[in-house]
């Protein structure tokens, strides 16, 4: 975390590591758009999850064309033959096309919380058992109806939204989002796992940079 906050602050100004409520922004955005349900309308069927079935066993590029969102045990980009889960691509309500917001490398978010965790264990929490804390709320992990009127509290990981892992409170702390090739059903838009302190590394682990335009 602590050296992509680095690299992304380093492509100029305005440029930082995606905090964590532009990445809610953005996940609450998709969520609540009806293509990026496999039934085609929101809620019905499952959010789109991305490569998180290990196969192949390894993050893949995105490719030039948007219609080719799936792999097939390698890194080819395809347009077919995978489940709808597996899709790489959500498409936010003003029609553009965002790659690998979960699935594929778990992404570090510019947010810590070590000591205030909701759950508090070593543990895979479903949302609908998660309670938020002082310092991260349930609605910083997940939309929530009292935020948004099409979100079901009663939604799980079988609607692919995601799990959340916090590890103990005292140590690690950093939010990963999304979850990476091999996470299955813990993979989703809103998974988070704050069991990691900003300097781990893994291969699992990528970022994504934001740009705030700066104010005229």
């Amino acid at each position: 975390q602590t050296a992509s906050i680095t690299a992304c602050r380093a492509l100029g100004t305005g440029y930082d590591l995606i905090s964590n409520p532009q990445w809610m922004t953005i996940g609450t955005n998709v969520a609540g758009t009806n293509g990026n349900w496999s039934g085609g309308t929101v809620g019905s069927g499952s959010l789109f999850a991305g490569h998180n079935d290990n196969s192949p066993a390894s993050a893949c590029a995105a490719p030039s064309n948007d219609t080719d969102f799936y792999v097939e045990g390698t890194c080819t980009a395809v347009s077919s033959g995978d489940t709808a889960e597996q899709r790489r691509t959500l498409t936010l309500s003003n029609s553009n096309v965002i790659w690998d917001l979960s699935g594929n490398v778990s992404e570090w978010v510019n947010y810590i919380n070590r000591g205030d965790k909701p759950g508090a264990t070593a543990a895979w929490y479903e949302y609908t058992a998660v309670t938020g804390t002082t310092t991260t709320a349930l609605k910083d992990l997940v939309p929530t109806n009292a935020v948004k009127g099409f979100w079901s509290d009663a939604w799980n990981s079988t609607r692919w939204i995601g799990q959340y892992y916090p590890g103990t409170n005292g140590s690690g702390g950093a939010f990963l989002r999304g979850g990476y090739w091999n996470h299955g059903s813990y993979t989703g838009v809103f998974m988070t796992a704050l069991s990691y302190a900003p300097s781990a590394s893994d291969p699992t682990y990528g970022l994504r940079c934001a740009l705030t335009s700066p104010s005229p």
